[in-house]
């Protein structure tokens, strides 16, 4: 049995659809997983980092946020393993 043009046409636009569906939901899903956001006061905010500067107060950083770039250190051994995972904590004031 032959399918008519309209149909195969109509079958790859609805396989399309829901492709670009199911990208959309998963980059959704992907994003609201992987990010916390909260308001805080100044204040709070400065409790905050002072507790994280306290807390890694003896560790050298890993990256220079000022270059955008891996921070490099003389006399010290560079990792070979990859960054797999980033936590940043950003008080924003931009939006009030």
């Amino acid at each position: 049995m032959k399918r008519a043009p309209w149909s195969i046409v109509l079958s790859v636009a609805l396989g399309a659809i829901i492709a670009v569906l199911t990208t959309v939901a998963i980059g959704l899903w992907f994003f609201l997983r992987h990010r916390d956001s909260t308001s805080a006061s100044t204040q709070l905010a400065e409790a905050e980092f002072s507790q994280l500067r306290a807390r890694f107060s003896d560790q050298q950083p890993l990256l220079d946020m000022n270059r955008r770039e891996p921070l490099v250190v003389p006399g010290t051994a560079h990792s070979v393993t990859s960054l797999r995972s980033f936590h940043t904590v950003v008080f924003d004031t931009r939006g009030g």
